[in-house]
């Protein structure tokens, strides 16, 4: 039987362990499977997961469908191959983000319940998933309608907001961790997975390629952006690179670019231009608008895409809602022969090719899928199917007990009438997927299979609205919730029994223990922003330059701030300095890439200031380091600390940046008082202030002593005063602006106040 790559969907005729195309572990086959049976099927994973059956194997590990010991609940379980859990850095790294992505809450995100580490063995809890990965989609169904991609993209962008904003890259987006689980009448409602754990099989941090220890390509190359080629560092756009190689995906029914072999698909990333899918697929009718979200999204440049995921889902949204209604492309277009994969290495000598698929004329070509009635319901004869379903693996649908009998009937106008059904494995499934054959596709994701009772597999139609059945977020922490609470009445009966009422005292106050304060310490490790401390709005934070990373890689104390409730505002940021040490601080927003401001003016042992930026997020990062210059040595000073504060304040009293140029100037209401920084020397803060038609505001600029100010308005320059001498001008009707700036030629004294110290007041009048 042909075994078949499920990374790259090479086929080959003989036994292989890897693929020589992109070194993925390839399962063995099914009769493999059935003769040896997998010996971690009803072992009980950390007295708390009863393995139940296997769902399937990829080349991060196994997926078990598993149970739930106290509640009764089935779930997944991923347990990683022993190779990747054997190493002790391996593990650190799983564990860091294992816990990232269980924070992630998101309802188009798979949930992570527990990780851990059992017998030798690594595993991650999830929630089970019934439903197929996009992959298996578009191999089945063929390329997808323009309207049905992007709701698919829109669903994927929101996930990765929620991720990118906590400073979680997936870094591995392709189909397959795609998942499209119907639900409530949804048919393409997503689920993302595997988020971080591309990270876990790199053993360098940022590399150019992820490879195996004999140099075999690690991860898909269809979606991997330009930057991540070249083993640059990687933010949120090389998410929204992979996006927009998704969406070509499906809008064409293949990749972005093809190549015979992995690393000429990479070549092709690097220096091909991208050709737009409605010159790829000329028949699809596909608008130029969404030609353009690919393009963006898919450019070489990580400037030039969207700069958000929230950004480019707010586009595919607009489109569907602008364009759809008068849309005419079915949101289902059959298959063509050019879906069929092209990396296929050739057969060895003397093994004859596979033959091409005959063309399903009739259903009597077709897999048997015969519809039987369960106990309680009426038989329904089986109807032909169509001929798409040449594809699907021959598992047998049965109604569930208590289902109402169904007369045969003629096929529905509408797939929409039909309510949501999900196949799952029923008495008799095989103990593991079988491997497909070339050119057909392997089965859905949530086929969660039973021991193997007779040759023939059955399934279950089950309804899919959610019934309560499957194991919760909620449900799993009210459980977790219980346990410590049983273990805090445990502890406090037996110290009650020891030592009697004297340990009351020790015993109540944690079981009415009081949030903790706000964090005033540094606490290590922080030097990744996924490992950043959350810290207070206008609470000082004491920190250190502790011990260097690395030869040439000094001590970075990461920070995280919320502005909660939301609102908009001016961040500010003051950093204490060390004696005799040179330290910088960055500002960060939660899309990653380049800080948005940077405070580093003051030079060795002199503090450092951001005086003010717009904030309008949620979410912002503070990093503060040495700064180094060439190779300088970084410094370890464990004993002098520094302080970091960061202030939000009102947007309407206090200035702003950016807003040095007429298109990012501040508006002001007449009668309006603000306070600003001239923060360097070249800085120019431009104010507007609209007032009524005819009317001429005054304004008033009071510096602060050491500071000689100049206003620019309408071609002309105010500098009428002397260093800390307050400045008048009135504005015209015609052209209600003005630039606040360092007064040309300003004598030493008039230079003194230049920075983020003291600001200077502005008044309308």
């Amino acid at each position: 039987m042909p075994l078949t790559c499920p990374r790259c969907y090479a086929v080959y005729h003989q036994s292989v362990r890897f693929c020589g195309l992109c070194g993925a572990e390839i399962p063995p086959s099914t009769d493999t499977i059935e003769s040896f049976p997998d010996p971690l099927i009803g072992q009980v994973v950390s007295d708390r997961y009863r393995l139940t059956g296997l769902i399937g194997r990829g080349g991060m590990g196994a997926v078990y469908r598993g149970e739930h010991v106290a509640l009764g609940k089935p779930l997944a379980v991923k347990i990683l191959h022993g190779t990747l859990g054997q190493r002790k850095d391996v593990l650190q790294r799983f564990r860091r983000e294992a816990e990232a992505a269980s924070k992630l809450m998101h309802i188009h995100t798979a949930q992570v319940f527990d990780y851990g580490h059992w017998r030798g063995l690594t595993y991650l809890v999830m929630e089970l998933l019934r439903g197929s990965d996009l992959a298996s989609v578009i191999r089945n169904e063929g390329r997808l309608g323009w309207p049905r991609a992007l709701s698919i993209v829109s669903q994927v962008c929101d996930s990765l907001s929620e991720a990118h904003a906590m400073g979680i890259i997936h870094r591995d987006l392709k189909p397959e961790n795609i998942l499209l689980v119907p639900r409530a009448g949804h048919p393409d409602f997503v689920k993302v997975v595997d988020f971080g754990l591309a990270k876990v099989r790199d053993d360098k941090g940022q590399q150019s390629l992820e490879t195996t220890g004999d140099g075999s390509l690690l991860g898909t190359p269809f979606y991997m952006a330009p930057e991540q080629i070249r083993g640059e560092p990687v933010d949120a756009r090389t998410d929204i690179y992979a996006i927009g190689g998704v969406l070509y995906r499906c809008l064409t029914g293949l990749p972005p670019f093809e190549a015979p072999t992995p690393f000429a698909v990479l070549t092709k990333h690097l220096s091909e231009p991208l050709v737009p899918p409605s010159r790829r697929v000329p028949d699809a009718a596909i608008p130029p608008p969404v030609d353009a979200v690919v393009l963006k999204a898919m450019a070489r440049d990580p400037a030039a895409r969207y700069r958000t995921a929230d950004e480019m889902g707010k586009a595919c949204a607009d489109l569907i809602a602008a364009l759809a209604p008068s849309a005419a492309t079915p949101a289902y277009v059959p298959a063509a022969p050019a879906v069929v994969p092209t990396l296929r290495p050739a057969p060895a000598p003397g093994v004859p090719g596979p033959a091409a698929p005959p063309a399903p004329a009739a259903a009597a070509s077709l897999p048997p899928f015969a519809i039987t009635a369960g106990p309680g319901a009426a038989a329904v004869p089986a109807a032909p199917a169509p001929p798409a379903a040449a594809s699907l693996p021959p598992f047998a649908i049965t109604a569930g007990p208590g289902t109402a009998a169904v007369p045969a009937a003629p096929a529905p106008p509408a797939a929409a009438s039909l309510p949501p059904f999900a196949i799952t494995a029923g008495p008799g499934a095989a103990a593991a997927p079988a491997e497909a054959p070339a050119g057909s596709a392997p089965p859905p994701f949530g086929l969660a299979t039973a021991s193997a009772a007779a040759p023939s597999a059955r399934a279950s139609a089950v309804p899919l609205v959610p019934d309560g059945t499957d194991l919760s977020r909620d449900e799993f922490d009210r459980y977790l919730r219980g346990l410590r609470w049983k273990r805090r009445i445990g502890w406090g009966l037996v110290g009650l029994l020891a030592v009697g009422g004297v340990v009351a005292a020790f015993v109540v106050p944690p079981m009415f223990e009081r949030p903790p304060g706000p964090l005033t310490e540094e606490v290590e490790p922080n030097n990744v922003p996924t490992a950043a401390n959350r810290v207070t709005l206008d609470t000082a934070v004491g920190g250190t330059i502790g011990r260097r990373l690395g030869p040439t890689e000094g001590d970075a104390d990461w920070y995280r701030v919320e502005i909660r409730p939301l609102r908009k505002g001016v961040l500010r940021v003051d950093l204490s300095g060390i004696p005799g040490l040179d330290l910088r601080v960055d500002l960060f927003d939660a899309s990653g890439g380049e800080p948005i401001a940077t405070g580093n003016r003051g030079g060795p042992g002199a503090a450092e200031s951001i005086p003010g930026v717009l904030a309008d997020g949620m979410v912002y990062f503070v990093r503060v380091a040495e700064f180094l210059e060439g190779d300088a040595v970084p410094s370890e000073r464990i004993s002098d600390r520094y302080t970091v504060r960061v202030r939000h304040l009102p947007s309407e009293a206090w200035e702003g940046e950016p807003n040095d140029d007429p298109a990012t100037a501040l508006a002001l209401a007449p009668g309006a008082s603000i306070r600003g920084w001239i923060e360097v020397e070249t800085d120019r803060d431009r104010y507007c202030v609209p007032g009524a038609s005819g009317t001429a505001p005054q304004v008033v600029v009071a510096p602060p002593p050491g500071l000689d100010v100049a206003l620019e308005t309408s071609g002309q320059l105010v500098n009428a005063g002397a260093a800390g001498a307050p400045e008048t001008v009135t504005l015209a009707p015609t052209d209600p602006c003005l630039a606040v700036r360092l007064a040309p030629g300003a004598a030493p004294e008039g230079r003194a106040a230049v920075g983020p110290g003291e600001p200077y007041q502005l008044d309308v009048r």
